[in-house]
């Protein structure tokens, strides 16, 4: 078989599974019995942490969340309000979480009055298997009544509306060929900025090695640039959110047997980012599991003036061997961060 008939023949066999997700016909039965939502308890303790305080961005808190249903865990994406009484999450297998931050200072002390609603295809069927693993969680515009949820595995970009009494999709995009991206390490992260447009980064996705490829793309998936972030060590991106002042602040991580996980923030200035040019920025904050890191993949931010108020979630895996962990984070910007994005030679 030519080169040329096996690019096509994968092409034909990724649209029609596209095809069939959105209308809700390749999707595993649920393994729960259909609810459209319910009310679970979670308990929280506080967890160890022992940041380093030469870093700008300050870690002051970390609590550990539990339940006793088999469907909590595995969080990804993460959103709190405006007004911090609601806080959104999504977990890698298709299911929407509602709950009510409890605030010790700007602290998330513990959470409650959560409910868990599954994400639907067009079927109205519960998402479950390949096309369930919801990672990267937005709000679509300043309203926050509708959300974008990206997907990997089957990589796309879906819109749902919070009002509606089940969450079925309203509209969906790719934002990129699939066939050059990763089949597990794509769709990490989505973000949208305040003029509608979309920045959506995969979690590994190196066209050159040690350049990190994003999307700036509009309200429609159109692709408007590429995007580039110069890769620090062995990290891969696994959200990014708008900064007070509207640079924009990267969650990154890595992991790996002998040394444990390592978690790193970077502060990259919206020109440098959005110049076409290859960003680096600042890194601003770096949490090993020494000092209490986990599989950090949810990033919010919440602004008072120059004062950012950042919450970042865990997800366990569904293992017994990780955690499921808010932690509480705070950048204040009075410092100025300098241009780092490399010039060319």
């Amino acid at each position: 078989m030519n080169i040329q008939h096996l690019r096509g023949s994968r092409l034909l066999t990724h649209k029609l599974a596209s095809i069939l997700s959105w209308l809700g016909l390749f999707i595993e039965p649920a393994k729960s019995a259909p609810y459209e939502e319910k009310k679970i308890f979670v308990s929280c303790v506080p967890h160890n942490i022992y940041p380093n305080p030469e870093y700008k961005v300050k870690l002051k808190h970390a609590i550990v969340l539990s339940s006793e249903d088999e469907e909590f865990g595995g969080l990804s994406g993460l959103l709190l309000t405006k007004d911090q009484k609601i806080l959104y999450t999504i977990t890698d297998r298709a299911r929407f979480l509602k709950m009510t931050p409890m605030f010790e200072g700007h602290n998330i002390a513990c959470v409650k009055s959560v409910t868990m609603r599954p994400l639907r295809g067009r079927s109205t069927r519960p998402l479950t298997g390949h096309y369930g693993d919801s990672e990267g969680l937005s709000f679509a515009d300043t309203s926050e009544q509708k959300v974008l949820i990206s997907f990997e595995r089957a990589h796309r970009v879906v819109e749902y509306h919070l009002g509606q009494e089940s969450m079925l999709p309203q509209t969906d995009f790719e934002a990129f060929d699939i066939r050059e991206l990763p089949y597990n390490a794509s769709y990490e992260s989505v973000r949208t900025l305040d003029n509608g447009d979309i920045i959506a980064f995969p979690e590994h996705y190196e066209v050159t090695k040690g350049l990190l490829k994003g999307f700036l793309l509009d309200k429609d998936g159109e692709t408007l640039m590429d995007l580039a972030i110069q890769r620090s060590g062995n990290h891969k991106i696994t959200d990014i959110a708008v900064l007070s002042n509207g640079d924009f602040l990267t969650m990154e991580r890595y992991f790996s047997m002998l040394t444990g996980v390592s978690v790193l923030m970077r502060h990259i200035k919206r020109e440098d980012l959005l110049s076409g040019n290859v960003a680096t920025g600042e890194e601003v904050f770096r949490l090993t599991s020494g000092g209490g890191a986990d599989n950090l993949e949810g990033l919010t931010i919440f602004h008072e003036g120059q004062k950012n108020y950042i919450y970042a979630v865990s997800d366990d895996n569904f293992t017994s061997l990780q955690n499921t962990i808010i932690y509480s984070l705070e950048y204040d910007l009075t410092e100025p961060v300098a241009s780092e994005t490399p010039d060319d030679e």
